[in-house]
């Protein structure tokens, strides 16, 4: 099969034949099964609505799946896309594809869903394969119904799914990533942007910006190239004592203020051999303060009962940890989960965190996105004000899931700001 023609068929531009290429084409033509079963009718009635989408592709999965039964090369293609996305794994972030439109005009995103939701399947032999009940699997599906939300934000309300977000689902069907009631979690030692956590025999925390931090001067990450590089963190510790720039579970850092820990009262959460849980927030709303601390409970019991790991820490970084957040949405549900953890800087980028998570896409002027809802009116006024979208993160202690919904950091916390 001529991959030139192919891509000359589907309006692909010359960078996506190498792209193809690479990623395994010649392997997929040997292995090409005919008609993959994903892209059939039957297949799609089955496994679409497991997804649990608002809104209804299956017209357009009905048109695609006639036109993909009559065309060897869309076929291929298909079937290469998810060889390359779930089997061999060559696939990753760093690939992407333009839309099909000159093959499937309004569909266009519909020829990737189908794509992405043949790992429904493989997540659910995942799910079989670990002993953990169906209904893990079923979760997950979910994953794929938060991004036609997020396809449609972009694209007038058509369904469909962005390629970019697919490899995503390859840690589920890996077995590492899981979707546990509202959030997905992922066990691994402490990630590096987690600041130094201590806690004294009375309860109180106390968070510590590790060495060689960046801060401006609101105590907010920056990188090191940055004209707002204000503030160097260091954190000393000699003779029993240790010394650093604290932060404020408001989620900044206060530079201009140091303090001292005696290690006799003062003691760290986690020790470098324990596993904590990286939380991922899919799309899809609803995200209760009930709906959180059940999925955080549920997670504890499972990675103990299940997987034999105790553990003592959940942390995420996110866009939705943007403190700007609480300041304007103060009543939402992100606010909600805000002051129940321990918030803390991550280095800010390139200014547009969370514009693909909110409107669908992250080109051209934002202030000519469609404002048409809370979240986005807040996202574009802190444009227009001259702020900086940013991403931030959170811990949260296990042993403190019990006390969750009296904003346990806020209160008992031994460094308090706000702003």
């Amino acid at each position: 099969m001529n991959l030139q023609s192919l891509c000359k068929k589907m309006g692909f531009h010359a960078e996506v034949e190498t792209v193809l290429r690479e990623t395994g084409w010649e392997k997929s033509i040997e292995t090409f099964p005919g008609i993959p079963d994903f892209m059939t009718l039957e297949f799609q009635k089955e496994y679409y609505p497991k997804i649990k989408s608002r809104i209804n592709a299956m017209p357009a999965i009905a048109e695609l799946a006639e036109l993909t039964a009559q065309d060897k090369e869309i076929q291929m293609l298909a079937w290469h896309l998810h060889n390359a996305l779930f089997l061999s794994g060559k696939w990753n972030c760093s690939h992407s594809l333009p839309l099909p439109e000159k093959q499937f005009g309004k569909n266009a995103g519909v020829f990737f869903l189908m794509i992405a939701i043949s790992a429904i399947p493989l997540i659910e032999k995942t799910t079989k394969r670990l002993g953990l009940p169906a209904k893990y699997a079923a979760e997950s599906a979910t994953w794929l119904g938060g991004t036609v939300q997020i396809f449609a934000a972009a694209h007038n309300g058509l369904p469909g799914h962005d390629i970019r977000q697919t490899p995503w689902l390859k840690h589920t069907i890996d077995g590492v990533l899981f979707r546990i009631g509202r959030f997905e979690f992922w066990a691994k030692p402490l990630p590096p942007y987690v600041p130094a956590i201590y806690r004294n025999p009375e309860g109180r925390i106390i968070a510590l910006c590790p060495d060689r931090w960046i801060l401006n001067k609101e105590g907010f990450r920056v990188r090191e190239d940055c004209t707002e590089a204000f503030f160097r963190t260091t954190l000393n510790h000699v003779g029993g004592k240790l010394t650093g720039i604290p932060i404020s579970p408001f989620g900044y850092a206060l530079p201009g203020k140091s303090v001292t820990l005696d290690d006799s009262e003062w003691k760290p959460v986690i020790s470098p051999w324990d596993t904590v849980l990286e939380i991922h927030i899919p799309g899809g709303g609803g995200m209760t303060p009930e709906k959180v601390k059940a999925s955080l409970q549920e997670a504890v019991t499972l990675f103990r009962e299940h997987f034999h790991k105790e553990i003592p820490l959940f942390v995420c970084a996110s866009w939705i940890l943007n403190p700007e957040w609480e300041k304007r949405l103060p009543n939402s549900n992100l606010a909600a989960f805000q002051r129940e953890v321990h918030l803390f800087p991550l280095e800010i980028g390139d200014g547009t965190d969370g514009l693909f998570f909110l409107f669908g896409r992250d080109d051209g002027d934002p202030l000519a996105y469609p404002a048409d809802n809370s979240a986005r009116r807040a996202m574009l006024d802190v444009i227009r004000d001259g702020g900086t979208l940013k991403s931030g993160g959170m811990f949260l202690l296990a042993e403190d899931l019990k006390d969750f919904g009296t904003q346990v950091y806020r209160t008992r916390s031994s460094v308090i700001s706000s702003k």
